[in-house]
């Protein structure tokens, strides 16, 4: 299943994300559900994820582990890097697990050609946007360990800093090594000073993604122009026909025209909507009402809906959406 989040007039674009976010969170708690990212899904039906360049990239770390586990370490580290190029420049559709994973492997293949600076240089540039990451032993034993936790000591002892995240269009939701950020422009704080990724994504444009440098001394600003997706005006017209039925007893052909696109079984279509308010009560205080409408897009019929008013202040309640919505 995936859900779309339709704002009301006057919510703005960070209240939606945050209720998107608590909702999905929510969802993907129930073992019964797949809950697919609605962005990503559009963004794979509009044809701008890089697959051919992608596939390359992971030919280039395949081929480096299986030299690695050849115990030819040198040239693993050769190609190794070379993913980590290629990766870099494809940055918006790469799993940042995935990048990390690469930048150890070529550590460990550093380490085992006998260049154990280099080794504790990549092990620590790693450390400084993936600070949780551990050192797999069950994949490359424990002898390497002290190397690795001797690199994380100067990660810790860096200065931390901020940087300034900016899109043109503003609006977009940002993310700093796969960590959400906020709503653009945002500021993302507390990051150890180095080399960190962040990655932007809107609706209607393409996903973009820069590679930024954290000062720990003055913060610095970035700046990332986003493209229009000509093929997300397909689905948004779709969206909007669809909207105008919502509550139907039986799913319209808008919403099945979803099922062909997107290849889900289900649709949530989540309404954000302020309440009536003074316009003395503070922005925490000020109250929306929320609902949704589930929709099986095999059965072409409306399995429920709910709804839940809630203060901004207290959108960690929305996560009872997700179990009014499937209830029985």
């Amino acid at each position: 299943m995936t859900a779309f989040y339709i704002p009301g007039p006057g919510v703005s674009p960070k209240v939606v994300a945050r209720v998107s976010r608590k909702l999905n969170r929510a969802l993907r708690r129930d073992r019964r559900l797949t809950v697919k990212d609605s962005d990503k899904l559009l963004v794979e039906f509009a044809g701008e994820v890089p697959t051919a360049e992608l596939s390359t990239a992971k030919a280039s770390e395949r081929e480096g582990i299986q030299l690695l586990t050849d115990g030819q370490p040198k040239l693993a580290a050769a190609k190794l890097g070379e993913a980590i190029q290629q990766y870099e420049r494809l940055l918006a559709f790469v799993k940042k697990r995935r990048l990390a994973s690469c930048m150890l492997s070529l550590a460990v293949a550093q380490a085992r050609s006998g260049n154990r600076r280099s080794a504790r240089r990549t092990m620590k540039r790693l450390l400084i946007w993936r600070p949780m990451m551990r050192f797999p032993t069950a994949l490359h034993g424990t002898k390497l360990v002290p190397l690795f936790e001797a690199a994380r000591r100067k990660a810790k002892r860096r200065r931390r800093g901020s940087v300034e995240l900016k899109t043109e269009p503003p609006g977009a939701k940002a993310y700093v090594d796969g960590r959400y950020a906020g709503i653009t422009p945002t500021t993302a704080f507390g990051l150890t000073a180095g080399e960190h990724y962040a990655t932007f994504k809107k609706a209607g444009f393409i996903k973009s993604a820069l590679k930024v440098r954290v000062s720990g001394r003055k913060q610095k600003s970035y700046e990332a122009t986003l493209e229009r997706s000509e093929k997300f005006l397909l689905i948004k017209q779709t969206l909007r026909k669809a909207q105008a039925d919502l509550g139907e007893p039986r799913a319209t052909a808008a919403m099945l025209d979803l099922r062909s696109v997107l290849f889900v079984d289900q649709v949530l279509f989540t309404t954000v909507n302020k309440t009536q308010a003074p316009s003395t009560t503070s922005p925490s205080a000020r109250r929306l009402l929320v609902r949704t409408y589930l929709y099986d897009l095999r059965t072409k019929r409306l399995l429920n809906k709910a709804k839940l008013t809630v203060a901004q202040g207290e959108l960690k309640r929305i996560g009872e959406l997700a179990r009014l919505t499937y209830l029985n």
